[in-house]
């Protein structure tokens, strides 16, 4: 395939669409990628916002699984770029390129219903559930299953509830396989069986990590493949932590037995099975659940660190896992007695299901895996906050050098923020995913920065931190401010949810006085929702915090003005930055300088980057720290943004 002439002017991709501008960085993107793919070797790409990077990637992928055979696997984090490539980009490269290949969104196992499972629920409703609405919605599931051709909940114009859902859905170790009577009918297997003759599969990070967790229990979800392209790659390392850790929630113990057997109304699985056996052992780890979460919250906020690290067992006996086993083993032995293998299999998932929490558990309270960090968390600033039990590897990247770059052929990395400082390194970046020999290219965006962004910094504004009343009631008259100049259509991005609502608070009225409209994080709308109603009613003031950083795009004049409250640093206390921190240190080297600024640089670059989507697109860019402008390391955070007029107010 030439490259350059199927990005030119009188190229396919041209004749395809009306409004069509060549850009030389993404023709400089594709032959890279090309490169790679041939030379089997890894990149890393930075592609400003504007290069048409899904195209960039995709075009030299199409080549490769045309023509040379390879399954490609394509992996994003958002949901939204899954539906653009899947729905948008890839349609029009199979119009314009005129290639035949196939190419199909993979999704988890669990968002496909089990036939045969449902078929089991719908027999013994009144055994599973009490809610009348649980019944309808498993109605509602019924009538949809013989309707729909896809059999996933995306398929689904209003999801059921969580526990229905979870007594239909397909599961791994709860599938009869080949024996199964659904076998050829099974919405799971039919889209294997299209994943397994697709040439381009389109994945999310979260599946493709647990996928290489399978692999090395020499289990699989996506077929084999040696190529694989991560879009959003900035996103990478906190996807890995969180698969490549432990978590153990007193809801997720709280469910699975309520699932066997419900505290209130005795439905469940062993009810529909007639295992009255098993009732005393579900008791007995029901107390024992919430005996161990009462004494982790009486640990946590009496005898632990202030941020609930844990550094060795636990002084306090844990007998959690043993009444877990327990019942698993009552289970175990009450399968001669099922009359089914569907009966028995479901059974069989239910006792693995305990015996994994009980060993995660065994993990996170004894807390001696070398080179991993454990923390009891509390969900929020709440009293009466549940406490969780977190655990995760210090050091991510020596388990993807292992796992990732040392098993797949290619690698590519991309997204528009991997880079930090006025040398754009990717040093940061290669420590943290164990990147040792990748190619490099930096591609600048081809938007008029300087036209379209003036970035503004007030000099007067009180340092975060250290005059914390003062900055944050100055926090709230800049917001009202700078939202007010600009008509509205602002997003106001928090690191603390605490500054978010006492910010909010005291601006709220003024805002409003001046014609505002005010949205707020947390108040009932989904985020989805809250930047439906931003892009289309105008005037809007958006108050969010962390999942508002990125993955957000709002071109045209509805977003003009981004106020960033706080220099995005990662919070020093927090056990995982703690432990990584100490790492750094260990190996005489500057945690600050090789941590903590470049996460909190790449994190501000994301939060303005949801500015300018288009090049049509213009406004401002509010910093409201002045460490950018007193301390040393703030040049760092304005070299590393885009060439714009910086003017201190």
């Amino acid at each position: 395939m030439d490259l350059p002439t199927t990005f030119g002017p009188g190229g396919p991709i041209a004749r395809k669409l009306r409004q069509y501008e060549e850009r030389r960085e993404q023709s400089e993107m594709a032959l890279a990628v090309q490169n790679a793919i041939r030379s089997r070797s890894h990149l890393i790409v930075e592609a400003g916002t504007g290069v048409g990077k899904s195209l960039g990637y995709l075009i030299p992928a199409i080549e490769a699984a045309v023509e040379m055979g390879e399954k490609i696997v394509i992996s994003t984090h958002t949901i939204a770029l899954q539906e653009q490539l899947i729905e948008k980009d890839i349609p029009l490269l199979q119009a314009a390129l005129g290639q035949e290949f196939a190419a199909v969104l993979v999704k988890g196992r669990s968002n496909y219903v089990s036939l045969r499972r449902l078929k089991v629920a719908a027999a013994r409703p009144l055994s599973l559930f009490h809610d009348p609405r649980e019944h309808e919605d498993l109605d509602r599931v019924q009538n949809w299953s013989t309707l729909t051709n896809d059999g996933s909940l995306a398929d689904f114009e209003r999801e059921p509830s969580r526990d229905v859902w979870s007594a239909v859905r397909s599961e791994h170790d709860n599938c009869l396989g080949r024996d199964c009577p659904t076998h050829d009918a099974c919405f799971y297997f039919k889209a294997r069986r299209r994943a397994q003759h697709a040439q381009i599969l389109v994945v999310n990070h979260h599946l493709y990590f647990s996928d290489l967790i399978l692999r090395a229990a020499g289990a699989e979800i996506l077929p084999e493949h040696s190529i694989v392209i991560f879009d959003e790659a900035h996103t990478l390392d906190s996807v890995a932590s969180e698969h490549l850790g432990w978590k153990v929630t007193r809801g997720m113990v709280t469910w699975l037995l309520n699932s066997l057997m419900h505290e209130d109304h005795g439905h469940g699985v062993l009810a529909y099975l007639g295992a009255g056996d098993c009732a005393a052992p579900v008791d007995r780890a029901r107390q024992e659940c919430d005996k161990f979460f009462a004494e982790l919250r009486t640990w946590r906020e009496q005898q632990a660190p202030p941020n609930g690290r844990i550094d060795g067992k636990l002084p306090f006996e844990v007998r959690l896992p043993d009444a877990l086993r327990r019942l698993s083993q009552s289970m175990r032995e009450f399968l001669p007695r099922v009359n089914s293998k569907e009966h028995e299999i479901e059974l069989v998932a239910r006792a693995g299901r305990a015996e994994e929490i009980a060993d995660s558990i065994d993990v996170l309270t004894t807390a001696d895996v070398e080179g991993c960090v454990f923390w009891a968390e509390r969900n929020d600033a709440r009293p009466t906050a549940p406490v969780e039990l977190v655990g995760a590897p210090i050091d991510v990247g020596e388990k993807l050098r292992s796992m990732l770059f040392a098993k797949k052929r290619s690698v590519v990395l991309t997204s528009a923020t991997l880079s930090v400082g006025r040398d754009r390194s990717f040093a940061h970046l290669r420590q943290r995913l164990g990147v040792d020999e990748a190619a490099e290219l930096r591609l600048g965006s081809p938007f008029n920065y300087r036209d379209q962004v003036k970035i503004h910094v007030p000099r007067s504004m009180p340092e975060p931190g250290r005059e914390e009343g003062a900055w944050e009631k100055a926090l709230a008259d800049r917001v009202v401010e700078y939202a007010t100049r600009t008509g509205g259509n602002a997003f106001v991005l928090f690191t603390s949810l605490r500054t978010l609502d006492f910010v909010y608070r005291q601006s709220k009225d003024a805002l409003e006085a001046a014609g505002l409209v005010v949205l707020k994080q947390g108040e009932g709308l989904p985020r989805t929702k809250m930047v439906e109603r931003f892009r289309k009613q105008g005037g809007c003031v958006l108050f969010g915090a962390e999942s508002f950083w990125q993955g957000v795009d709002v071109p045209g004049e509805a977003l003009q003005n981004v106020i960033i409250t706080r220099l995005p640093f990662p919070v020093p206390s927090h056990p995982l930055v703690e432990a990584r921190s100490d790492l750094i240190k260990a190996r005489g080297g500057d945690a600050f300088l090789e941590y903590s600024l470049p996460e909190a640089v790449l994190k501000l670059r994301q939060g303005f980057g949801r500015l300018i989507r288009r090049a049509s697109d213009h406004g401002i860019v509010v910093i409201l720290d002045s460490r950018v402008l007193t301390k040393k390391y703030g040049n760092v955070f304005l070299q590393s943004l885009p060439d714009c007029e910086v003017i201190v107010d």
